[in-house]
């Protein structure tokens, strides 16, 4: 995978159907749309990996296993290689809330 496939990989996941939720709930007849977006606290984002590691854990085993050729021993091994090289690393996502009113 190069720098151009991984970058297209991230802006497809940042241009979710989440980010253009206001915009759908614009075109299909509600008003007064607000968007809240907050990250999470630092302390909750160290959390975040280490449920996304166990996650991915369980996904290789439950069902990259099943696809054979290894790829769930690639994935664990890539699971590990973050846990042992980690240090203070974590990620942040941003919390989205999006609501609207009905018309009347």
């Amino acid at each position: 995978m190069n720098i151009n496939d991984e970058t297209k990989i991230l802006m497809m996941l940042y241009d979710s159907w989440i980010t253009r939720l206001h915009t759908s709930f614009i075109e299909n007849g509600l008003h007064s749309v607000s968007v809240d977006r907050r990250k999470f606290a630092p302390e909750i984002a160290t959390l975040l990996l280490d449920t996304w590691m166990m996650a991915s854990q369980e996904i290789s085993t439950n069902v990259l296993d099943r696809l054979g050729e290894g790829r769930g021993d690639v994935a664990r091994g890539l699971i590990e290689e973050v846990g042992r090289n980690r240090g203070n690393t974590a990620f942040n996502l941003e919390r989205v809330i999006t609501v609207g009113r009905k018309g009347e």
